[in-house]
Formats: C-alpha cells, structure tokens, sequence
C-alpha cells in the first residue's frame, strides 16, 4: 500500500469516526434539550394548576357551608326559610323629608 492510498484510508477512517461521533453526540443531545424544556414548561403548568387547585377548594369549602347556602339563596334568588317573614325596606321618599 503506497503512502497515498494510506492517507486516503485514515482520512476515510477519520471523516468516518466524526461523523458516528456527531450523530452519537449532537442527535441525543437535542433531544435531550429539548426534553429538559419540555420538562420545565410541564413543571410550571403543574404549579399554575396546583395553585389554581387549592384556590378551588377553598372556595368549595366555603361553599358547602349552610350559612352560605342560605345566603346566596336570599341574595340572588329571592328564596328565604319556611316560617320566616321577610321583609324589604324602601329607600325614604323626597316627599317625606323635611326640607
């Protein structure tokens, strides 16, 4: 084998390796990124939708209550207990001021 073609081999050889080395390097590695982002964009969502979670118990809690049953149920929809008289009162009149 002549010098020449010995060259030749171990720059095929070579250009060889660094192209198995990059695929093996550069290809897991992006994927690998890519996965970390993923990753911590999920981790951020999750935060959001835990504190978004407690948010909504509480108000759940709050609203299990008899008391606030009773309340909304006065306020927004007119609606009072059995046996109980209610009773709504006026804003005065010009007429009955003293002026």
């Amino acid at each position: 084998m002549t010098t020449r073609s010995r060259r030749r081999l171990v720059t095929a050889v070579a250009a060889t390796a660094a192209v198995g080395i990059y695929f093996a390097a550069v290809f897991p590695t992006g994927q690998l990124i890519s996965t970390y982002f993923a990753v911590r964009a999920d981790r951020t969502q999750l935060a959001k939708l835990t504190t978004e979670n407690r948010a909504y118990s509480k108000t759940i809690d709050r609203l299990n209550k008899p008391s606030v049953i009773g309340e909304i149920a006065r306020e927004q929809y007119g609606m009072y207990p059995k046996g109980s008289v209610p009773y709504q009162v006026l804003p005065s009149s010009k007429l009955y001021s003293k002026s």
